[in-house]
């Protein structure tokens, strides 16, 4: 008998592509490796599943077909152990999926992502059975770091979705540079405009793709260019991007294939070759009369809550008044996410926006001052790093969906002078950062921990408020410890992690992630079981580990899924005295359910042979009839 998810675990080399097609009473899976296809046919026939793969048919008496296929699918997103690179669901041919159809692939999908302790990575999705709301449900739950082309088919049933609804940027505000693709009927002015006004004013997608039945070509010719080729089969149109002296949108139009595709890129060739159109921003500095009108204070304080925090900037360089009167406002910039990056001589700072525009600044220190950009400030490096972050940050409290910081201070990189003036930077970073001591809201903080020095690596987490922190993601980059095998890194790591555990902060959040470094020694579950989620790298892992972790997960009221790895394993068979027989062991994971306290509750063990365990809470309901639990516990009602 051959099921999809175990069909997964066996390939372990190459890419994975996994396409869903569904038709009249069959659901095809197909996953694709570097170098073969393998298909299997989930097909209703009577009141039985057949799944069909190759020349072998397994039966499942009295089963349907959509709940076998959903049962393989949630175990392939649940435990993701491959690389999985495009992901499509889609009917196939002209087949209608049916509401009972997509609905339960889609419960299936968002239990199984929401039990991740990591958000799934993916390059390309393809979903073309869900409405608009359940497909932001789904990215809900995908890495938007990842993802880089987005293709959508809306249902029948959502054929009256908004267009402007659809790019509305605070939707997609994490993501950056993404491709999108469309299904739509007709594509009006209303369209055009939308696509135009999105890529112009944000950096969130990177193009925009629509495969229509119907287009107002008068409109495209009037709103996106005038064409500069112009073949039998497609037309490309250019015109510049407002506020740019390098990028043009690039309109392509394939007759034959009926799509229409608009790209933001940099060409200065073409940028220009082209006309200025009525829309390119006039200097402020050549109009007096906009000076003026923007010089009271009046329109620039309801002005500024219009505008984004690049735009901030730019109305910033018009004439000293305006700078004035702007600062004396401080209007919020709307931050969602902040990146401080420090090494030696060198500061980067990267600030992520909720209309989701986004942008990064280097600063360096030269022998004359600090470089910025192209620009030399005569000033120290951290003091004009310090300065545009008193200018941009508000004077309020902070509030931001991720905040980062990363502090390469390695003696071999930092001479005494950089060292030192470093460690004072990010003393002055928390005076700005936490005006007054009043603590920043942060929902994820990411550190990078290669510092010699605890109680400098320790600062940052410390300017978070407890009770608004979710996740703690920890990291580090081993290469540039110059040991044989890592393990003076690993020992450093290890001894900042435990200093973590005493911090309230550690003590609120909910998932903790820490993949790059193992953690030595006896790992205790005590300090772990608060978290909802965790994912973990430790040095060892025994039959006394499995067990104590065991123990201490049944009774953790907040444990929702832990994934733990390991570099070296001593499991034996004795584990089987430890925890009792399996359930079934099969390509080489081993499998156990227990009682949980809570009624109806069970925990999920799930063991592959020196590699990792992964500890899931699941309903009753979802285990099957045949297991018989081990361990008894005291329910609680």
């Amino acid at each position: 008998m051959v099921r999809a998810h175990e069909l997964v675990n066996r390939k372990t080399n190459g890419s994975r592509g996994q396409l869903i097609f569904i038709v009249a009473y069959k659901i095809i899976y197909t996953l694709e490796t570097n170098d073969a296809r393998e298909i299997l046919q989930y097909q209703q026939e009577g009141d039985n599943c057949n799944v069909v793969y190759g020349n072998e048919i397994s039966k499942f008496q009295n089963s349907n077909f959509v709940s076998v296929f959903c049962e393989d699918f949630y175990k392939i997103l649940l435990e993701q152990i491959i690389t999985m690179y495009d992901l499509s669901i889609a009917p196939m041919g002209d087949f209608a999926c049916p509401d009972s159809i997509s609905s339960q692939i889609l419960d299936t999908v968002k239990t199984s992502l929401s039990l991740r302790s990591v958000k799934l990575d993916i390059e390309r999705l393809q979903l073309e059975i869900f409405g608009f709301e359940q497909v932001m449900d789904i990215l809900s739950f995908v890495n938007p770091k990842q993802l880089y082309s987005l293709i959508l088919r809306f249902p029948a049933s959502g054929a009256e979705e908004d267009f402007e609804q659809l790019l509305a940027l605070e939707r997609w505000s994490e993501f950056e540079n993404l491709e999108l693709e469309v299904h739509w009927h007709t594509v009006s002015a209303k369209e055009i405009m939308c696509i135009k006004k999105t890529l112009t004013t944000s950096r969130i997608f990177g193009s925009i793709k629509i495969w229509y039945e119907e287009i107002d070509e008068e409109k495209v010719k009037e709103m996106l260019g005038h064409s500069r080729r112009e073949l039998d089969h497609y037309v490309e149109r250019y015109i510049r991007v407002p506020i740019s002296t390098i990028q043009v949108l690039r309109t392509t139009i394939e007759c034959y294939c009926h799509s229409l595709r608009v790209d933001r890129v940099s060409d200065k060739d073409i940028y220009d070759s082209l006309p200025a159109s009525d829309e390119d921003l006039i200097p402020f500095e050549v109009n007096s009369d906009w000076s003026k009108t923007l010089e009271n204070k009046t329109i620039i304080e309801l002005l500024l809550d219009h505008l984004g925090f690049i735009e901030i900037q730019t109305l910033r360089k018009v004439c000293s008044n305006i700078r004035t009167c702007i600062d004396h406002f401080k209007p919020n910039p709307n931050l969602k996410i902040l990146r401080i990056w420090i090494t030696s001589g060198y500061v980067s700072i990267k600030m992520g926006f909720k209309n989701g525009s986004c942008l990064e600044t280097g600063y360096g220190q030269v022998e004359s001052g600090c470089k910025v950009g192209k620009a030399l400030v005569k000033k120290d490096v951290y003091q004009t790093c310090l300065d545009d972050l008193k200018s941009i940050l508000p004077r309020k409290q902070m509030n931001l969906e991720e905040f980062e910081f990363a502090f390469h201070s390695f003696r071999n990189l930092f001479n005494g002078e950089f060292f030192k003036g470093a460690i004072e930077f990010i003393e002055r970073v928390k005076e700005v950062l936490t005006p007054n001591n009043v603590l920043m809201k942060v929902r994820r903080f990411i550190h990078l921990e290669n510092c010699v020095q605890h109680n400098v690596i320790l600062e940052p987490i410390k300017w978070l408020e407890p009770i608004s922190l979710e996740c703690i993601q920890t990291y580090m980059e081993k290469d540039i410890w110059h040991t044989a095998d890592g393990s003076e890194a690993n020992i450093k790591m290890s001894e900042v992690v435990k200093l973590k555990m005493d911090t309230n902060q550690w003590q609120y959040a909910k998932e903790y992630v820490n993949k790059e470094f193992a953690l030595l020694g006896e790992v205790n579950p005590i300090h772990f079981v608060h978290f909802s989620k965790i994912d973990i790298t430790v040095k060892n892992w025994s039959n006394e580990d499995f067990f104590n972790w065991q123990e201490e997960i049944l009774y953790s009221p907040s444990f929702l899924r832990y994934k733990i790895s390991f570099r070296d394993c001593s499991i034996d068979n004795d584990i089987y005295n430890l925890l009792g027989l399996p359930f079934r062991t099969v390509n080489g994971r081993t499998t156990w359910y227990f009682k949980m306290p809570e009624k109806n509750q069970v925990l999920h063990v799930l063991y592959y042979t020196s590699q990792s365990i992964v500890f899931t809470r699941v309903d009753i309901e979802d285990v099957p009839e045949v297991v018989v639990m081990n361990f008894d516990v005291q329910l609680v009602d």
